[in-house]
């Protein structure tokens, strides 16, 4: 099993955003010199005093240069903000300038404030994301792309660089609904799922749900160019420190802050897309620390307690746990990285893969 983390460059509303942003750099350093197996950072827009990573591949950049072994991978680009061919070009260079350590992920989005800041219509987001799937595989993987869908129409064009991964990179597919799960399975796509405001048993099923679909579709995949890959990565709340307690103190206000914004969010984004997916359930973690910890994936306390979690999420069959480490200090995260590398890894790493 792979132990990754993530951040979403969250800045507490004394804090400052250009320093946030140096800072994340350098936990990235100390996150490959700890032996974690990848550093993913999701694009943030338009939300301090929370998140300060809207510009996700100009920090990329920095990253690839200040590491050597770990896997970078943007948690993840939203496609429908940026034109494809742009996406393309640069996630390629930061491949290059990483000798192949990137993977990429792309999403819709889930906040109707960045589309709308964008000129998205929110219903809009995910066959844009679709499109722009298709549009970003072309480009890396042909000598000369041409494209004519609804939203784009590209003339014959040979978009340079191509990634050091070939045929592509693993793309990475980010769901958060049931349905979405099944759209990552069929598309043949790698999942990135979280572990927020969801219990133990939508887990699994969404697990299974992407599994069902990508096994149905073996054959018959709709993205020319695409290799097939069967991952499945989780992102999840957590901080590992020398005890749950020292754990709690440190990131706990933070998580449930998160938690509760998070589920709000989905409420206003259910409403704006007309989905009938319920976060009834969910409410039921706001406010609520222990049932964050408990009652959801989550990769909270000393490394034997991140230990004990991983092995549950290992048992659903996910391939790599992603901890979502902010809220904390710089220096608390410099320790939560090292601990998670040094003494979580090197366990959980003797787990054999699942095929």
């Amino acid at each position: 099993m792979k132990l990754g983390v993530s951040t979403q460059g969250f800045v507490g509303k004394h804090g400052d955003p250009a320093h946030r942003i140096q800072e994340i750099v350098k936990e990235a350093a100390v996150a490959d010199d700890a032996g974690l197996h990848s550093f993913s950072i999701s694009e943030q827009h338009f939300k301090f005093p929370t998140n300060v990573t809207g510009p996700i591949d100009v920090i990329m950049t920095a990253i690839a240069m200040e590491t050597s072994r770990i896997i970078i991978r943007p948690g993840v680009v939203i496609t429908p903000l940026h034109h494809p061919l742009n996406v393309a070009e640069r996630w390629a260079a930061i491949d290059v300038l990483a000798n192949g350590r990137m993977e990429f992920g792309i999403g819709r989005g889930n906040t109707p404030l960045t589309a709308e800041a964008f000129g998205i219509p929110v219903p809009e987001t995910e066959p844009r994301t679709l499109e722009d799937l298709e549009i970003i595989l072309g480009a890396w993987t042909r000598p000369i792309l041409t494209h004519r869908g609804r939203f784009h129409e590209i003339a014959p064009v040979s978009v340079v660089p191509k990634p050091v991964n070939q045929p592509h990179p693993a793309i990475y597919w980010a769901a958060t609904s049931p349905g979405s799960h099944a759209t990552g399975g069929r598309l043949g796509l790698a999942l990135l799922t979280g572990g927020n405001g969801i219990y133990w048993d939508q887990a699994e099923r969404r697990v299974a749900r992407y599994r069902e679909a990508f096994e149905a579709a073996a054959g018959a995949r709709s993205l020319p160019g695409l290799k097939p890959l069967d991952r499945v990565a989780i992102v999840v709340n957590g901080h590992c420190a020398e005890s749950m307690a020292e754990a709690r103190r440190r990131a706990g206000d933070y998580v449930v802050g998160y938690v509760n914004r998070t589920v709000e969010m989905y409420e206003k984004m259910v409403r704006k897309t007309g989905s009938s997916v319920s976060f009834e359930r969910a409410k039921a973690f706001k406010n609520d620390l222990d049932m964050i910890i408990n009652e959801s994936p989550s990769m909270f306390g000393s490394p034997e307690d991140c230990i004990a979690s991983a092995r549950r999420m290992y048992e659903l069959g996910i391939d790599e746990v992603d901890v979502l480490f902010d809220g904390a200090t710089h220096e608390q995260h410099l320790e939560c990285l090292q601990l998670l590398g040094k003494e979580v890894v090197p366990v959980i790493a003797e787990w054999p893969e699942r095929r």
